[in-house]
């Protein structure tokens, strides 16, 4: 088999086991938890936050804040998170959402027991001027975990705050890893 079609087979893993992972997780929250229950999931169009990439830092009361670029398109969310609607209630605000868009195949990275990472799936964000990136307020969890951010370099696992899930994947597509 080809480099490309194995690279695309494993991109196409990793996104089955986040939407595996997601139906199979804990209790509902109106807001992004370590545990979520993404019940209703479906395809909202629209602005959203993209926080895959985001480095955040440290906030309070066991918060991270990440600033993730706004975007426009279909992505995927849990209506039941979200209040029953993809269209956020106050003027402002954006959800972070879920998508593909600027997904590189083969730069996911996994991070070991012992990291903490941001969990920032439907967290409600606040537009920041001119529209284009918004800061969301999302859930410091433990590790281990996935993330397409950190440039594939374990020692970002350790130095830097990602935004990530918490699902196993062998062959992380890192070359290296």
């Amino acid at each position: 088999m080809s480099q490309a079609k194995v690279s695309r087979n494993r991109a196409i893993g990793v996104v089955l086991g986040v939407l595996v992972a997601l139906a199979a997780a804990g209790p509902l929250a109106a807001e992004p938890t370590c545990s979520l229950n993404p019940k209703g999931l479906t395809i909202c169009n629209g602005a959203y936050a993209l926080c895959d990439k985001a480095t955040c830092k440290a906030g309070a009361n066991g918060q991270t804040e990440c600033t993730c670029p706004v975007l426009k398109g279909p992505a995927i969310a849990s209506l039941d998170q979200l209040g029953g609607s993809c269209t956020p209630t106050q003027k402002g605000v954006v959800y972070s959402l879920f998508s593909l868009q600027g997904f590189q195949q083969g730069q996911q990275l996994a991070c070991p027991q012992g990291t903490q990472f941001a969990q920032c799936w439907n967290a409600t964000c606040k537009l920041l001027p001119g529209g284009k990136k918004a800061t969301c307020l999302c859930p410091l969890c433990p590790g281990p975990f996935v993330t397409p951010g950190g440039s594939c370099n374990p020692a970002s696992c350790k130095s830097e705050i990602l935004v990530g899930a918490a699902f196993p994947v062998q062959n992380s597509g890192c070359q290296g890893q």
